[in-house]
C-alpha cells in the first residue's frame, strides 16, 4: 500500500512500527479507495516486488509545486498485527 502526506516529522506509530509520515487529511485519503489514489495498492510476487501501487495524479495545474511525502507498507491481513513492513519516507514535488 502507497500511502502519502504533506509532512513527515512525528511518524505515526502502529503495531508494526512507526509508519514515517504525519496523520494529515492526504494521509487519510490515501488510506481509502478514492478518484485521486486510484492505483496505491497492489500485490507482492514470490520474490516480494511489486510495480502496481503508484500516484496517477489528475492532469491539474494548480498541483503543480506541491510538496508531499509518501512510504510504503506491506499488509498482511492474517498476521496478529496487519503492518508487515514499513518503508523509509520519500519526498517528492509535483511536476
Amino acid at each position: 500500500m502507497l500511502l502519502a502526506s504533506i509532512s513527515n516529522t512525528a511518524g505515526t506509530a502502529t503495531c508494526g512500527g512507526t509508519v514515517p509520515l504525519d496523520i494529515t487529511p492526504l494521509l487519510l485519503k490515501s488510506l481509502e479507495p478514492n478518484t485521486v489514489f486510484q492505483n496505491s495498492f497492489g500485490t507482492l510476487n514470490g520474490a516480494g516486488e511489486s510495480t502496481a501501487p503508484r500516484f496517477d495524479l489528475p492532469a491539474i495545474p494548480a498541483l503543480v509545486g506541491i510538496s508531499l511525502e509518501s512510504a510504503f507498507i506491506v499488509l498482511d491481513p492474517a498476521a496478529p498485527c496487519i503492518i508487515r513492513r514499513i518503508s523509509n519516507a520519500h519526498s517528492m514535488t509535483i511536476l
